[in-house]
């Protein structure tokens, strides 16, 4: 038996149990070879969700078709359409109660046939359908999660694999180690990825500072019996398993069935790129794991009514992702609601605009509005109540995008989404408190990266009592410089206190941060010293704007 089974895999398969998945015994398997999908779950999955009974026609006409969705070169985009929207006016997940859908697990399903297959690890099934797979090595395997990441660049090559990989949502690697943090993708950790890692970014997993979810519960013991006699360890007792491992955080942060169903649901965009021959062609995006908590955490304050609240989102270049998956969740959740995207500038603005056009969503799913056509709303006061349903004659055109034509900024009960970076609610004139005057039922959202008070990933430079300068990396800025003072931080500091904080760079993931730290590290005294000037000559220069502007 292979270490990687005992130490990682068998443990996996056990407290996915936990989760609530079954498991499928290799002895037992029926599935469609096609496309590994197993077809007598997904019948019977698909009868129980939509509470009809299918014709044995209909049925072989929605096998040809996943068939057939699955051979297309789009990155998986037809196959993902079907999963969201369903088939026929059948729903194939029930997403709103995932306890109705049928989950399980299976080790070493083969995808191919002959000489041309491989096997993954595990495959995890959500009614039959096999969207998710995992890739597992023992923590002392030689150059670690770099071979499974070798040959997954190399399948995605080969045509012969296509119908398994593009059926498959989110793939998971993980050698139980905690993340080095200085390669790309990691050699060691527990992280996952929409594809090939090649052509899509790798993602780490909840960290140790994660909030323990309440997902786990007691397993079946007749589901831990075949486990372990179907992996040839039948005399062995079923015990606990530490959930605190990096595999086990990964399963229960990602694969967990609610938060798997959330994520197909909300956390996988579809982005239309321009190709090489001038085709368009899609490309298969993904949010980071503090993308999905965010809008997780959104989800629960659409649910218990919130007004005004802040989503956090981590660096300005995913903003536009994680907003189109904000405004996914915001129309199947308040769908009586129009949305707003409010940018400063016109230029932006546009930009925006295309971006989500690119994602799929149209004039009809997101405005995307200037503040300026916000501020115009206040200065005629025949033009304060919405209920007047009017539209201003006096608002440029040039304010409010979509085809040219002069609309007003909303019609409907609005939802309007702000970058936090650009939000004053105590200025007169900003966009969110015109809003409040104008648009009293309105739900304001502000949108930006995290402040130094909230958790986040953080590389710092600090200042030692003797001059010298100390980088490192948190995700709580305050505390870890309250610990360096308290001589409770690293060794260097602790003979060489108080610490001023002098320096620091916001990242949305913990892998950035430690690069970064890396890299900061190498550098020379004059070049980290260059960096604070720079970030002090930023400060005052804004200092400096204000006094003017008050002036």
């Amino acid at each position: 038996m292979k270490r990687e089974d005992v130490l990682v895999k068998i443990p996996a398969l056990l407290h996915l149990a936990k989760l609530g998945y079954g498991y499928l015994s290799g002895r037992e398997i029926r599935r469609d070879r096609e496309t590994n999908i197993l077809t007598e779950r997904l019948r019977g999955a698909v009868e129980r969700v939509n509470e009809v009974s299918l014709a044995e026609e209909t049925f072989e006409r929605m096998m040809a078709d996943f068939r057939s969705l699955l051979r297309e070169a789009d990155s998986g985009q037809g196959f993902y359409r079907v999963l969201r929207e369903g088939w026929n006016g059948l729903k194939i997940l029930d997403f709103d109660h995932p306890e109705k859908n049928d989950f399980i697990a299976g080790t070493e399903i083969a995808c191919g046939t002959g000489k041309q297959r491989f096997r993954p690890d595990i495959t995890l099934f959500i009614n039959g359908l096999p969207l998710g797979m995992m890739e597992l090595k023992a923590p002392d395997q030689p150059g670690g999660l770099k071979g499974e990441y070798d040959r997954m660049c190399r399948r995605f090559c080969q045509k012969c694999f296509l119908p398994y990989l593009q059926a498959t949502q989110i793939w998971l690697f993980s050698n139980d180690r905690e993340e080095s943090g200085l390669h790309v993708p990691p050699k060691d950790g527990a992280y996952y990825t929409a594809g090939a890692p090649a052509d899509f970014p790798v993602y780490p997993g909840p960290d140790k500072s994660a909030k323990r979810p309440k997902e786990l519960r007691q397993p079946d013991r007749e589901t831990e019996r075949a486990i372990l006699e179907d992996n040839g360890m039948g005399a062995v007792r079923p015990g606990r398993t530490n959930p605190e491992t990096p595999t086990h955080r990964l399963l229960t942060g990602l694969a967990a069935p609610g938060r798997f169903l959330f994520l197909i649901r909300y956390g996988i965009l579809y982005e239309r790129m321009q190709a090489e021959d001038g085709k368009s062609a899609w490309r298969k995006r993904l949010l980071s794991w503090e993308q999905l908590e965010a809008l997780r955490r959104a989800e629960g304050k659409t649910r218990r009514g919130f007004r005004n609240w802040r989503i956090a989102c981590p660096g300005k270049t995913g903003r536009t992702l994680q907003g189109a998956a904000l405004i996914s969740l915001l129309r199947d959740r308040l769908p009586e609601r129009e949305i707003g995207w409010v940018l400063e500038d016109a230029e932006e603005s546009r930009e925006a605009e295309a971006d989500f056009r690119k994602l799929g969503l149209d004039a009809d799913a997101v405005r995307v509005l200037t503040a300026e056509s916000i501020r115009a709303r206040d200065e005629n006061s025949d033009l304060t109540q919405r209920t007047a349903g009017a539209c201003r004659q006096d608002i440029p055109a040039e304010h409010v995008h979509g085809q040219g034509k002069r609309k007003c900024p909303m019609e409907k009960p609005g939802i309007y989404i702000l970058e936090a970076q650009r939000t004053n609610y105590r200025t007169e004139r900003s966009a969110a408190s015109v809003l409040r005057r104008t648009d009293q039922g309105a739900i304001l959202i502000t949108m930006g990266e995290a402040p130094v008070r909230e958790r986040g990933y953080f590389t710092y430079l600090l200042e030692c009592a003797d001059g010298s300068l100390y980088c490192g990396w948190t995700n709580s800025l305050e505390d870890r410089v309250r610990a360096h003072n308290a001589g409770q931080g690293a060794k260097y500091t602790r003979s060489r206190r108080p610490v001023k904080l002098v320096y620091w760079e916001s990242y949305g993931t913990k892998h950035d941060a430690m690069s970064r730290e890396w890299h900061v590290k190498r550098m020379t005294r004059a070049e980290k010293m260059a960096l604070i000037r720079q970030e002090t000559a930023e400060k005052d220069g804004k200092k400096d704007g204000k006094e003017e502007k008050n002036g």
